[in-house]
């Protein structure tokens, strides 16, 4: 309600549960404040300040109404929260102190992936076949993105060996000591991917360093 240019009549009006008050300008822009367990404000252009009956009753018998902008919202808003809901699940955002990089990674990891797995379980479903929960859908995706051929890192291209990581901490970890973030080694998997496609020596400078083993 500190928003520039909105009235004073709407602003500091107290009202009592279910009242509701509005004022619309010239262009045709309605602000709106409604108490229902407290205030509820809104700016709408497709809605006026009518009431509706929610089909449902009070304690005391009496229809419960709501204006038509809230009755509206409810109807249309549940795609984009079941949306975000599912992205939220197992997300992959991590602290980072660029803004920028927790969007692409929301957009790519978050809202990607929830869009590709709605198409997934859709053509699932007209197949007769059962779906599958984001989690799971998850794991098949990184598992399909491990598989396939990656770019070449010389000449021509080169097909990636399918080859699955099992991963387990080091020595020191699982004796319970503090683990020494300098102390990294070659990923294994990695390694012999690259050694079988590029030899040995390029496989040793190209290959993820990692402080678990494999």
């Amino acid at each position: 309600m500190n928003r520039k240019g909105l009235p004073d009549s709407i602003r500091q009006s107290k009202l009592k549960k279910g009242e509701v008050v509005s004022r619309q300008s010239k262009d045709g822009i309605v602000v709106l404040k409604w108490h229902d367990k407290r205030d509820v404000c809104m700016l709408t252009t497709c809605n006026t300040d009518a009431m509706l009956a929610t089909g449902k009753k009070d304690k005391q018998g009496n229809d419960i109404t709501k204006p038509k902008a809230v009755v509206y919202y409810n109807g249309t808003k549940q795609g984009i929260d079941v949306s975000d809901q599912m992205a939220s699940y197992h997300c992959a955002l991590r602290k980072t102190i660029r803004w920028y990089h927790k969007v692409g990674i929301e957009l790519l990891l978050g809202t990607a992936v929830v869009n590709a797995m709605l198409l997934y379980n859709e053509r699932k479903r007209q197949a007769g076949q059962k779906c599958v929960n984001i989690a799971t859908f998850r794991e098949k995706l990184a598992d399909s993105l491990l598989k396939v051929s990656g770019p070449s890192m010389a000449s021509g291209s080169v097909s990636v060996i399918a080859s699955k990581h099992y991963i387990r901490e080091t020595e020191d970890r699982e004796a319970g000591k503090r683990a020494d973030r300098r102390k990294r080694r070659a990923c294994i998997g990695c390694y012999r991917r690259l050694k079988q496609a590029f030899g040995r020596n390029l496989a040793k400078r190209k290959a993820k360093r990692v402080i678990t083993e494999w």
